[in-house]
């Protein structure tokens, strides 16, 4: 037991010293390897059987498909046509940006590429309509983080992967809450324009036969892109794909979009997503890799049990405990990778979770919204300093309104989710019915 804790301040502190991920969790290991007579080749046999499952081979495929999907000109339809339509909306543009970035974000699973793809598209428009670039980045930025929540989300495979969890309950728990946000950014959106006097008025009524002619073809042209969660998710929640099989329908729909509907993707830029998303599958697969070691040799240690232990001889109220680990995963998403976090987390406090009652969907909703927020939270922040470099301000000017965002969409939503169970578990209960559900 010494030894773990050890092994966890060692982990912890060389994260915070700014080390790789990859290089703290193998010192780690290596320090565990020595001092706590572990054999090396049960804990490789374990992690490569737990890495090889075809479960968390949706979250690589995913992947692959959003980096496709940056080549194939879906985000460009996605927001002429949205944009078309909240033209004649003070502060639409804003909101409009909030619903593409969930969307696209959703389509890709992944934060990261709804920031990089949708953000350079975004920020100059919301600039050029009067919003304060700073402004314009922190909301772009932080609605690009439902991705982490909205299905298909990478972060739900990984936790279900981990808990034995239905993939297919998770992201049904996750729609709600995440559309919440959506929602709640956007009215936040439209009382922030009025502080901002350059924002421009929404725009005349013009013609209405030419309008409604502008709007149609931009349906047209978006309706691809439009279809693509309809094609995604319907197949998983029709019976017709499991979750691994959709990531790989995914990539073929956003081939054969780009380069035959579009024909925006080429084979360089093929080639190029094809690298760029493979090299961060294989680093953040070495990293899950380790990571679970890391958690299988804390899980032999019993630090699970010691922690469950430790946090009843304080409370014993579900609710509070909740309101411990929804703060422990938020300074988890601080100092690490969201997967890192989602992986050693769930290691540490899903026995604890299950063990006052708390069912498996839920509880994953709340682990992944307290890891969004905490990838927005200094002093690692990985979404916030991306979106930085995205939008080109500097720190203090986007960390002010970011702050704002997640204290008045995020916080609110996981307290609900925390106090309020239907939140998250009515959906899939309706949609899969009580007999799937009843885990908890």
């Amino acid at each position: 037991m010494l030894t773990a804790g050890i092994a966890l301040l060692v982990l912890i502190g060389l994260i915070l010293f700014g080390a790789p991920l990859f290089i703290s969790a193998i010192v780690t290991i290596v320090f565990m390897l020595i001092c706590g007579g572990y054999d090396g080749a049960f804990l490789l046999s374990y992690s490569y059987a737990r890495v090889s499952s075809v479960v968390l081979m949706a979250f690589p495929l995913f992947t692959l498909a959003g980096g496709l999907m940056e080549k194939s000109g879906i985000a460009d339809y996605l927001v002429n046509f949205i944009s078309n339509i909240v033209s004649g909306i003070k502060g639409g543009l804003g909101a409009a940006g909030c619903i593409i970035n969930a969307i696209f974000g959703a389509c890709s699973a992944s934060a990261s590429a709804a920031i990089t793809c949708i953000g350079p598209i975004m920020i100059p428009r919301l600039e050029k309509e009067g919003y304060p670039r700073p402004y314009a980045t922190a909301l772009m930025t932080a609605s690009a983080g439902l991705a982490m929540i909205i299905p298909p989300s990478g972060h739900m495979i990984i936790y279900g992967w981990l808990t034995y969890t239905p993939v297919t309950a998770l992201f049904l728990g996750g729609m709600l809450p995440g559309v919440a946000v959506a929602i709640i950014f956007a009215f936040i959106n439209r009382r922030m324009v009025e502080r901002f006097p350059m924002v421009k008025e929404a725009h005349p009524a013009g013609n209405v036969g030419k309008e409604h002619k502008i709007s149609a073809m931009s349906l047209g042209k978006a309706f691809p892109a439009l279809l693509f969660p309809v094609v995604i998710l319907g197949s998983i929640y029709g019976g017709v794909c499991s979750p691994t099989e959709a990531a790989a329908l995914a990539i073929l729909y956003s081939v054969f979009v780009g380069f035959v509907i579009y024909r925006k993707m080429t084979l360089k830029g093929y080639a190029q997503a094809m690298f760029e998303r493979g090299a961060l599958v294989g680093t953040l697969l070495i990293v899950v890799f380790c990571t679970m070691m890391l958690a299988r040799m804390f899980t032999m240690e019993r630090i699970p049990e010691t922690l469950s232990n430790a946090i009843l001889g304080i409370t014993t109220n579900k609710y509070l405990i909740l309101v411990l680990l929804n703060v422990l995963f938020i300074i988890l998403g601080m100092i690490m990778d969201d997967a890192s976090a989602i992986i050693i987390g769930t290691a540490l406090t899903f026995p604890l979770a299950t063990q006052i009652g708390i069912h498996p969907v839920q509880f994953g909703t709340l682990v992944c919204i307290n890891t969004a927020i905490g990838t927005f939270t200094p002093p690692v922040a990985p979404l916030l300093y991306l979106g930085q470099r995205v939008g080109d301000v500097s720190f203090p000017e986007i960390i002010k309104p970011t702050a704002m965002l997640l204290a008045l969409g995020y916080v609110p939503i996981t307290l609900l989710v925390t106090y309020w169970p239907p939140a998250s578990l009515w959906l899939p209960t309706l949609v899969l019915g009580p007999k799937i559900m009843a885990v908890g």
